[in-house]
Parts: structure tokens; C-alpha cells; sequence
């Protein structure tokens, strides 16, 4: 086993695992997710985009696709809430995206084309990943869900205009602010919430759930979920990038994919940070992801 540089982190692989698709954009095949296989076609998608060169606080969410593949060969491939089994869909698992170190140029490399019009699944990576894919979706959905502790909608933090804090506001620029809903929010900059009161934008904090609930049961089309792991409490999910208390719980999460349903297009699971976590976050993860992909389809 070789080290290569893959962005911003090293990451151990064979020299043969890593080729090209259309040019200088690379997939980095280590190990699958649960059931997966390594080749299209299939039902449904899953990659990882391992970068989080936006991170202010506690950097390390470059090494979270990898534990999450990992942890997933630690659960069962049977879900008890949608009464499915993972092994039964046809998951194909494409392995990591070789990313550039720079968030401009990360769009470029998201190389999408191959699964847009399919229901597709990515692992970060810091919360900026976000931002390419749902530019590149952003006609195939209608709306755009974000679970988080954090409202994210800076206009720019430490210079940054793309990074893990300004997500939603730059999704609000993409799709509309009658288009985004956030959910578990419990922490903002005044500006942050001047913004949203100012624009109308939709968010939910812990104390007001249920009423968030009843809002996604009521979206109509498909929709881009996003699942910021520090929306839940630190108690169930300690190793994030910007831990937050008075959370939410994973039961809590699970409703929110199970209201949306069938209407999920795509999904991701970001600022898992293995660098804090002793496993349970890891562990977790792969649980929201088996999770999300069976109650999709």
C-alpha cells in the first residue's frame, strides 16, 4: 500500500484502484459500503467526497467517507423501520472523488453527470460539499432540507464565501428562499437571524419539531436532504466538526427521513470528524445512511 496525496488528507490506496473518468476526475475505490457493489449500473448511488479544506474549527472531516464504509460492515443490512434490506437494492458504491484542495474548484470535479438522474447519496467531507452537487441538481429537485445546529447562512466566514458556514445561504442564492427548510437549528450569528426573519426563510429549532414535521410532510417533489451530523446532541454524536448541546436525537432525524420519504432524490451525511469520535458517531452515520437509502425508494 502506497500514501497519496487526495486533496487536503493522505489516504492509503493501490495505485490501480484510482482512474479516470473524463479526464483529470478520479475515483479513490478503498472500501465499499455494506452491500455495494464497484460498478453502474444500479438503483441507486453512493460517494464520498473526502475534503474539508473549509473547516475552522476541528478539521478531520477528510477521513469520514472511509469510517463510515467502515462502520457499516458493523450493522445489519436489515432495517427494522422500513422493514427493507439494504442487500436487496441495487447499491452501487463508487468510491471517493479525488478533490482539489481549493472549494472554487471543487465544482469542477463533482463529476455528477453519471448519476444526476439517478437517486444518489454522498458522504463528506465538510458541509461545503454540499454546495456543487446541489448547483448541479438544483433543476431535478424543489426543495432543499438541511438538518443542523447551525442556521449557515453567512455571507461569508473568515473570508470564506463557500465554506461549512455559509451553506444555506448560498443554497438560498441557488434555489430561492421558499425553497429551503432547516430543521434542529440552535445556534446563529444576529445577522444570521436578522437574515432570515428579513427573507421569510423557514427554520426549526429543537423546541419547535414537531411543527418543522408538519411543514416537510407538506412539500410537494423531490428534495435534496442534507444531514449535518452536529444537529444532533453531542451526546449521541460527539466526534463533528462544531459540536452544539441541546440536540436533537437520532429518533428524531430518523422521522424527518421517514416523513420525506419517497420524495428524497439525494442525500448526504457531512461533518462527521473520526479525529473526536470513539466510533458512535461513525457508527451512526452508517446507520442514517442505510437508513435514508431504504426509506427513499
Amino acid at each position: 500500500m502506497t500514501k497519496k496525496h487526495i486533496g487536503s488528507c493522505f489516504q492509503s490506496q493501490k495505485t490501480s484502484d484510482c482512474h479516470s473518468m473524463d479526464g483529470p476526475r478520479k475515483w479513490v475505490k478503498n472500501l465499499n459500503f455494506l452491500c455495494s457493489k464497484r460498478e453502474p449500473p444500479g438503483e441507486f448511488y453512493l460517494v464520498g467526497i473526502p475534503f474539508d479544506y473549509t473547516s475552522t474549527y476541528r478539521p478531520g472531516a477528510r477521513f469520514a467517507p472511509y469510517e463510515i464504509r467502515k462502520a457499516s460492515h458493523s450493522i445489519e443490512s436489515f432495517s427494522f423501520y422500513s422493514k427493507k434490506d439494504l442487500c436487496e437494492v441495487d447499491l452501487v458504491d463508487l468510491g471517493d472523488l479525488e478533490v482539489p484542495s481549493s472549494p472554487e474548484l471543487l465544482e469542477e470535479f463533482i463529476a455528477l453527470d453519471e448519476i444526476a438522474d439517478s437517486k444518489f447519496a454522498v458522504l463528506g467531507g465538510d458541509h461545503s460539499v454540499t454546495l456543487p452537487i446541489l448547483r448541479k441538481i438544483r433543476d431535478r429537485i424543489e426543495s432543499y432540507v438541511q438538518l443542523d445546529a447551525h442556521l449557515d447562512m453567512r455571507e461569508e466566514y473568515l473570508g470564506e464565501k463557500f465554506g461549512h458556514a455559509s451553506v444555506a445561504r448560498r443554497a438560498v442564492e441557488i434555489l430561492g428562499e421558499d425553497r429551503v427548510l432547516l430543521m434542529g437549528v440552535r445556534s446563529a450569528s444576529k445577522e444570521e437571524y436578522r437574515f432570515c426573519l428579513e427573507r421569510g426563510i423557514e427554520y426549526y429549532p429543537p423546541e419547535d419539531w414537531d411543527n418543522g414535521i408538519e411543514s416537510i410532510s407538506s412539500l410537494r417533489g423531490e428534495v435534496y436532504l442534507s444531514i449535518d451530523l452536529d444537529v444532533l446532541d453531542p451526546s449521541y454524536a460527539p466526534g463533528v466538526g462544531n459540536p452544539e448541546p441541546m440536540g436533537v436525537s437520532p429518533s428524531q432525524v430518523i422521522e424527518v427521513i421517514r416523513t420525506l420519504g419517497k420524495k428524497i432524490k439525494a442525500f448526504d451525511v457531512v461533518e462527521l470528524n473520526p479525529l473526536f469520535d470513539s466510533g458512535i458517531t461513525s457508527v451512526l452515520a452508517a446507520h442514517l445512511v442505510r437508513e435514508t437509502i431504504l426509506l427513499s425508494l
